[in-house]
């Protein structure tokens, strides 16, 4: 067995990998888009492909697969399928759409591609569904651990790869925080704790919420923190679609028709999310989703906002407009995702620098992060201990010499 690294061993981002059989059976774990840098192309190899694995539905991941060719099967988790779709349709600007069907693989439920077994493993991760792989082939094993995180809401997803995963012959470990998290709050439950004292220092103020719709676990943190300060927690459409998926696939999260979450779906403010809803909800299969979010229990109005606008925690990106069509001049903007973000390596002139500025603003960076701490890691591979080690998804390979002087480093290819 042959591990071909194309892309994702020296930079956070751009992930691909390729596994071979001594028989020339080839699978690939996920085709992604740079992060940062230098353009990433889908690999020629990949066209030989008999079959694509994908971890999970972040855009380093996935951004390429819609340039692979169509009679190569892809394999999923089923709740990935619906984030991708939905990603794609309300982001047609920044993602390709990958319009194809794929296989949906479960939780430690083995798949046979040719002479290469591959067994997925469910993670934590700040987006739900996201997999672990342990492949086989040739007697010999290889784990990729994906991106993981052990200050999630899922804890146990970590103990059980511990439990199951023991001295592969390869482990491939998501590096991302080896050289420590800026982050100083250590985990969601904390993350909550957090945003929940800063609202009950701030009652008279309405809050913002700005992160990633896509990290469901945030979500809950967020509406948790909102129910402990009596706050009702209001999104767009977009997180209102999320919500509704993860609801209809069995997620325990809070639900758009329970009396403290409301839907700013019918202002003008919202025209863009109905337009690209009203293109794709048949394709999308979201015909009941579209009926109730209209619907007055569900739904609320900007003019029922400007009432009372201190009794709300607002997910809604267009801050500005918010303000300005409900008239309150101060409030709270809670930031919780990566800071890099906010650097103008990513926007040209820096993400919410306008609210940092304005005094009237009291703006807090409150964030945890998708990706283990440098201590946790050390332990994940300490416990797993492997016969090789390969860092991936880190641009500070070089780190891990320090606890593992034998760690493969700035190798394309590894024979297993």
């Amino acid at each position: 067995m042959k591990l071909i690294i194309h892309r994702g061993n020296t930079e956070i981002g751009a992930s691909c990998m390729e596994i071979r059989s001594s028989n020339n059976a080839s699978i690939f774990i996920d085709a992604g888009l740079e992060l940062y840098g230098e353009k990433a192309e889908l690999p020629n190899a990949i066209k030989n492909a008999d079959a694509i694995f994908l971890s999970h539905a972040h855009p380093d991941h996935f951004g390429l697969l819609g340039g692979v060719p169509k009679n190569i099967p892809m394999y999923c988790g089923k709740i990935t399928v619906n984030i991708l779709r939905i990603m794609t349709a309300f982001n047609c600007d920044k993602f390709e759409k990958i319009d194809r069907n794929f296989s949906h693989f479960k939780n430690k439920e083995e798949i046979k591609i040719k002479d290469i077994s591959i067994t997925p493993f469910l993670t934590d991760h700040s987006v739900p569904d996201s997999y672990a792989f342990l492949v086989r082939a040739d007697g010999k094993s290889l784990f990729y651990s994906g991106d993981f995180r052990t200050g999630g809401r899922k804890i146990y997803c970590t103990k059980n790869i511990l439990n199951s995963i023991k001295n592969p012959d390869v482990l491939i470990a998501d590096c991302t925080c080896i050289e420590g998290r800026k982050d100083t709050i250590k985990n969601e439950f904390e993350l909550e704790e957090k945003i929940s004292q800063l609202l009950l220092a701030n009652p008279t103020l309405p809050a913002f919420a700005l992160f990633s719709s896509i990290n469901v676990d945030r979500i809950v943190t967020f509406f948790k923190a909102s129910l402990r300060n009596k706050r009702i927690f209001v999104c767009d459409i977009y997180t209102a679609l999320i919500l509704w998926v993860m609801v209809k696939n069995n997620v325990n999260v809070p639900k758009i028709t329970w009396d403290n979450v409301k839907v700013l779906s019918r202002d003008d403010i919202a025209k863009s999310q109905r337009c690209l809803l009203e293109v794709c909800f048949e394709e999308l299969g979201l015909e009941d989703f579209r009926d109730i979010i209209y619907r007055t229990n569900v739904s609320i109005k900007l003019k029922d906002i400007a009432k009372a606008p201190e009794k709300y925690l607002l997910k809604f990106n267009q801050v500005r407009n918010v303000q300005k069509a409900c008239g309150f001049e101060k409030f709270v903007a809670i930031y919780a995702m990566w800071s890099g973000y906010l650097s103008s390596k990513f926007y040209k002139h820096g993400q919410y620098k306008d609210l940092i500025n304005d005094k009237n603003v009291i703006f807090e960076k409150l964030h945890t992060g998708g990706h283990s701490e440098q201590k946790d890691l050390l332990n994940f591979i300490a416990n797993i201990a492997p016969k090789k080690f390969v860092p991936f998804h880190t641009n500070a390979p070089e780190k891990l010499l320090e606890n593992y002087p034998n760690a493969i480093i700035g190798k394309d290819e590894v024979d297993i």
